[in-house]
């Protein structure tokens, strides 16, 4: 089965991203803690998308966790922070997978391209590589 790795960036990638995982969890039967939650053999029609919850989760054996195969990256603090406090999304997503500049301020491209942002690539392409290695099928 093909998995995919979604990108936020930016504040409204790192929005969209957010608020796509904290859907598909329910539809998953996962929590907001990255555990799935006990299936009751009345509920498996209702969860018949466990079968497929590997196109966007890494499950973790040792944790017992379904992690979303997703990075997060903004040259600001502040949106990823916002992400890391949301009671839903805290426990979700890996932190070495949350890349921020660690800048505020004015945001203008200007910025971004030429000062900033070359700094955050390497660590995001690092980051990718490791998702990346952790897929069977990727495409």
């Amino acid at each position: 089965m093909t998995e995919i790795i979604t990108f936020g960036v930016g504040k409204t990638g790192i929005d969209l991203t957010a608020g796509f995982f904290k859907q598909i969890n329910g539809e998953h039967g996962i929590q907001s803690d990255a555990t799935r939650e006990e299936i009751k053999n009345d509920d498996i029609d209702k969860y018949d998308a466990f079968d497929n919850s590997s196109v966007f989760y890494n499950e973790e054996k040792s944790s017992g966790k379904f992690m979303p195969r997703a990075l997060l990256c903004d040259l600001e603090t502040e949106d990823i922070n916002r992400v890391g406090a949301d009671d839903n999304c805290r426990d979700l997503f890996r932190k070495e997978n949350m890349l921020s500049g660690g800048t505020s301020g004015p945001r203008f491209y200007g910025r971004g391209y030429n000062a900033d942002g070359p700094k955050i690539q390497e660590e995001f392409m690092e980051a990718l590589k490791k998702e990346a290695e952790k897929c069977d099928s990727l495409h």
